[in-house]
């Protein structure tokens, strides 16, 4: 019989206890221990780990530097006063962002107030952008942004 050493020291342990047990009773039958059937357990399968999925984070988008000039006027009142009536006209204006540059044109042209729509990050793009407003019957021309 063979014993792991912990079944060893508690039989060992138990000897002294049972035989001084046992000399006072002698009618009592010794006490065999028996050690406990060994628990042998299944393996448990091999789960790799889970793998993270990192997304890839687009870049930011370039900033804009050109937009669409679709009209000129006086002052700034009468540009947003313009706004509503353009964007009913053109369904396409409705969503794009729009910005006011007052522009000095020197001599007796004086100073203008430009609306601009959109925001592109070259040149060619807002050239397409505006092509596709003069589809609509809109006058647009790439123009710079200025430096914000």
């Amino acid at each position: 019989m063979s014993l792991r050493p912990a079944g060893l020291i508690l039989v060992l342990l138990a000897v002294p206890v049972l035989l001084a047990g046992c000399a006072d009773t002698p009618d009592v039958e010794p006490m065999v221990l028996v050690e406990p059937p060994m628990v042998v357990e299944a393996p448990r399968p091999v789960v790799p780990e889970a793998k993270m999925e990192v997304a890839a984070i687009p870049p930011p988008p370039a900033p804009a530097r050109f937009a669409g000039h679709v009209a000129s006027y006086k002052t700034l009142a009468e540009a947003e006063a313009a706004w509503p009536r353009l964007a009913e006209r053109v369904p396409q204006l409705r969503t794009a962002d729009r910005r006011y540059v007052e522009i000095d044109l020197g001599g007796q042209r004086g100073k203008v107030v430009r609306l601009l729509v959109g925001g592109f990050a070259d040149r060619a793009a807002a050239l397409h952008y505006c092509r596709s407003l003069r589809s609509a019957n809109l006058y647009c021309a790439p123009h710079d942004l200025p430096a914000s």
